[in-house]
């Protein structure tokens, strides 16, 4: 069995009722959601081969896709 350390987080009030909330849809303790999180985060860069600069970490948090591709516009073709 694993040991488990402790980490202290201060959030801001309007973070922490967001985070509430997300846990309480997910059906997860507060602790559990953070814990998920990080878990995610850490697995999702363990895959990068380049460091991530610290204020790219809250891309990590985010719900957001990271690589998004832009659509293929189909050109007209001109009719001489």
């Amino acid at each position: 069995m694993a040991m488990k350390k402790q980490v202290t987080i201060l959030l801001d009030e309007n973070v922490l009722k967001e985070l509430k909330r997300r846990a309480k849809r997910d059906f997860m303790s507060l602790t559990e959601l953070i814990q998920h999180i990080l878990w995610k985060s850490a697995k999702t860069s363990k895959r990068r081969k380049t460091m991530v600069p610290v204020g790219k970490y809250i891309e990590l948090f985010s719900r957001q896709r990271r690589k998004t591709r832009k659509k293929k516009v189909k050109r007209k073709k001109k009719i001489s």
